[in-house]
């Protein structure tokens, strides 16, 4: 399928049983010329794979440091919703898939450059999660992250990202550091001895949180800004 629809992808595979897929994604020919397409992209098939998402990177470092949806090291965000899922982190993603999600970021990138929109309208980055628990209720701090991508538990995995978010939103940065009869900074009125040493605190995402409406409030703030600073560095460019 691959080579019948994307011909100028090159297939690898390495001794670990990782499957490797690389060549270049351009955008549609309806949307004009756009600077950066061709668009070179590795996709690589972990040997766990589709247990584990596909790893896709941007090879040049076309967007690195400037589109919010390719982290650091380069790594491009697709399986989280970034390219229109209906669901956050649902379901396996196919090769066939990735691809055409590639293809969507090139598309959101230049309606954005031409017409001033957000890309995509949604959260990046652990902002993600936290609108996902918000909306969907808490996930199981020992079930498989949302993210999918390394096999490892919510709690392993992602999860000390958002208490990160929280914290800065409370203006906890000594969060970690609470005296044992001091009240625990979770809001659920236990003293941190009771409550955060013995790992019982009261998460955000509960619905009896009392400061729940305070971090919908937050999280609204937080996605405006970050759809500000994406306008004002595509306005630039």
């Amino acid at each position: 399928m691959i080579n019948e629809h994307y011909p100028g992808f090159e297939c690898l595979i390495n001794n670990e049983g990782n499957v490797s897929w690389e060549g270049e994604v351009l955008l549609p020919e309806k949307y004009g010329p756009a600077y950066y397409s061709p668009f070179r992209v590795k996709i690589t098939c972990l040997a766990d794979y589709p247990e584990v998402v596909p790893f896709v990177k941007d090879v040049e470092g076309m967007f690195e440091g400037k589109n919010p949806h390719v982290e650091p090291g380069g790594r491009i965000c697709t399986e989280n919703g970034c390219s229109g899922d209906e669901k956050l982190y649902e379901g396996n993603k196919r090769i066939w898939g990735t691809i055409q999600d590639v293809e969507n970021i090139l598309i959101q990138h230049w309606v954005f450059l031409q017409d001033g929109e957000d890309i995509a309208g949604q959260p990046h980055g652990f902002f993600a999660f936290v609108d996902y628990e918000l909306k969907n209720g808490c996930h199981a701090l020992d079930a498989k992250c949302l993210c999918k991508r390394y096999k490892k538990s919510y709690r392993d995995c992602c999860y000390s990202g958002v208490v990160k978010v929280l914290t800065k939103w409370n203006g906890n940065e000594s969060a970690g550091r609470q005296k044992g009869a001091e009240k625990c900074h979770c809001d659920s009125g236990r003293s941190f001895r009771k409550c955060g040493m013995k790992n019982r605190c009261m998460r955000y995402c509960e619905k009896e949180h009392p400061r729940r409406g305070f971090y919908k409030k937050m999280l609204i703030n937080a996605v405006q800004q970050q759809r500000n600073n994406d306008k004002a560095y595509y306005g630039s460019q």
